[in-house]
């Protein structure tokens, strides 16, 4: 087995998710001089992507552990590490992020109680995870029950799915969640307004039921308020099914009927060796290489040059040599054999392109992300995640030593922050720290510092600062920006004596 050496760095390239900016979140160097490691763009208003940055491709550092996989939700994000813990970032209005608190973080931070994780997903507001031993954990929103644990109580840490076992895959809708059992049988729990269990009824559950009549799946993806599954039954080529809402043709039942609850066959797509259900509209990929989409097309999700709905799945222009897709809540991602990332749909956040705010395109264009190597999933996302692997320029990362500090109002408090040099990096960085509390002024001596130097980082409060624990993020940047990494510290603040 080849020796890999890890370190707490990012770098630019690209898993994918749809789901502003794009920001590797982890990264492996390996002995090759290749990186892999986690990135994203598109909409970052509450933190999604894991550096203070809007618009374009950045770098963030978070853990001495490669992503091995990544999963976009509404306004947060979640990562699988190379050794199985699972890593969060972003809103944590619902208790999302899973670590106890209520606070929103604009970097990753390992989730609490969790080991030997395999899969990850999320969703409007909750998370899933799948463990080695086929048993799912949920946290966050359970206003609808989408955390499966017979309760509507809303979780701030990961808990079990009551009764589910021999899971293999998990995807995640807006108020609900599926799961893909070994047996090749799909479960279900949470709101079911469109049919999008798959029970035959339109009744929330609260624990997970089966989907009625499908057999031998090999893959699920929930949209927003739809799911598809690749089926591949004994002398048959493989088929997608569909349930859930139709009210935009998602679910291929040519709008007819707003609620599905029983599954039906999109035999247009037959064949087919990928799927991807966005907020409104579904994805798939053929074995020629083509895509094939359907459903709401408002922002030219679904491919075609006519706004309105695509009632019967058609294919991309632009897309060949396709391997994967991934569909968000108005925009779409394939990734193509060489590696690289083209995008098409909605803009105006960043998805299709970090590096420009462009209109809708119905056409696959280039992203510029290259050295992909797998797609996620975020159908309620605005954002876009990442995993890749690439030959790095000089980088460097940044580390607050010691991460954490305590200090009561009035008073100052001192951290070095160590800036990393790798593969012969010369290169100057700026250093400043966001999300400072309101009385409290930062100062670096010196701020400028040569990529492998440090920096030592004074904050002092005054007796108005507020009393609390507070997350920081220290960013380190080439002057322009072009490249940013950041660096977690938790300041808490205590009164006076």
């Amino acid at each position: 087995m080849k020796k890999i050496r890890r370190w707490s760095v990012a770098a630019a390239g690209v898993t994918l998710v749809i789901g502003y900016a794009a920001t590797p979140a982890a990264a492996d160097y390996q002995e090759d001089g290749s990186w892999s490691h986690a990135i994203a763009w598109g909409r970052n208003d509450s933190g999604q992507l894991g550096a203070p940055v809007q618009h374009r491709p950045v770098t963030v550092g978070a853990a001495a552990q490669a992503f091995t996989q990544v999963a976009a939700g509404e306004q947060h994000s979640l990562a699988v590490a190379a050794d199985g813990t699972v890593w969060s970032w972003g809103s944590n209005a619902r208790q999302q992020l899973g670590d106890n608190t209520v606070g929103s973080r604009a970097f990753p931070a390992r989730v609490p109680g969790l080991d030997h994780v395999v899969r990850v997903a999320a969703g409007g507001a909750h998370s899933l995870a799948v463990r080695a031993d086929g048993t799912v954990w949920a946290w966050g929103d359970n206003g609808s029950g989408q955390l499966g644990d017979g309760t509507t109580t809303t979780r701030p840490a990961p808990r079990p799915v009551t009764g589910l076992t021999g899971v293999t895959q998990v995807s995640a809708g807006f108020v609900f969640s599926t799961a893909l059992r070994s047996d090749g049988t799909v479960w279900s729990w949470g709101g079911n307004d469109s049919g999008q269990l798959g029970d035959g009824t339109l009744e929330r559950r609260l624990l997970p039921v089966p989907a009625v009549g499908v057999t031998h799946a090999l893959e699920i993806s929930a949209g927003g308020v739809h799911v598809l599954a690749r089926r591949a039954t004994a002398g048959h080529p493989i088929t997608v099914w569909a349930w859930g809402s139709d009210h935009h043709c998602a679910v291929g039942g040519r709008g007819t009927v707003d609620a599905h609850p029983i599954a039906t066959a999109v035999p247009e797509v037959a064949d087919s060796v990928g799927i991807a259900a966005g907020k409104r509209h579904s994805l798939a990929v053929r074995a020629d290489g083509t895509v094939f989409a359907w459903g709401d097309n408002l922002f030219k999700e679904s491919g075609s040059p006519a706004l309105g709905l695509v009632c019967t799945p058609r294919p991309v222009s632009g897309a060949s040599g396709v391997t994967a897709v991934s569909a968000g809540a108005h925009a779409s991602a394939a990734l193509r054999g060489d590696g690289s990332v083209w995008t098409w749909g909605y803009g105006r956040d960043g998805q299709l392109n970090g590096n420009t705010l462009s209109s809708e395109r119905y056409i696959a264009g280039p992203s510029g992300a290259l050295g992909v190597t797998a797609l996620g999933a975020g159908s309620t996302a605005r954002h876009v995640l990442a995993i890749g692997s690439v030959n790095p320029p000089a980088r460097f990362t940044v580390a607050a030593s010691p991460a954490d500090g305590r200090v009561a109002t009035g008073g100052t408090i001192a951290t070095t922050a160590r800036t990393t040099a790798y593969n012969g990096s010369t290169q100057t960085v700026e250093l400043r720290v966001t999300g400072l509390p309101s009385g409290v002024t930062a100062t670096f001596s010196p701020p400028v510092v040569t990529a492998g130097q440090a920096s030592t980082l004074t904050l002092a409060t005054t007796e108005r600062t507020p009393v609390g624990e507070w997350p920081l993020v220290v960013d380190a940047r080439t002057p322009g920006g072009a490249l940013v990494v950041t660096a977690g510290y938790q300041l808490t603040v205590t009164p006076a004596a």
